[in-house]
């Protein structure tokens, strides 16, 4: 995961994901972690998964 303050940091997007297939972190809205029945796919190995099921969700 970046550092607090990175330049790559998204402003107003606060929740990152950890895939659990590749272990990527990316960006998601709260919104959709919390419904929790909608399906997140990892940028960077394209794996679909539910927020239930990421490795680690963190929210800022």
């Amino acid at each position: 995961m970046s550092d607090e303050g990175s330049p790559h940091e998204k402003d107003g997007n606060t929740v990152w994901v950890s895939c659990p297939a590749c272990a990527a972190w990316f960006h998601v809205t709260d919104a959709l972690v919390d419904r929790g029945d909608v399906a997140l796919r990892c940028p960077q190995c394209q794996a679909s998964f539910l927020p239930g099921e990421a490795r680690e969700i963190i929210r800022g």
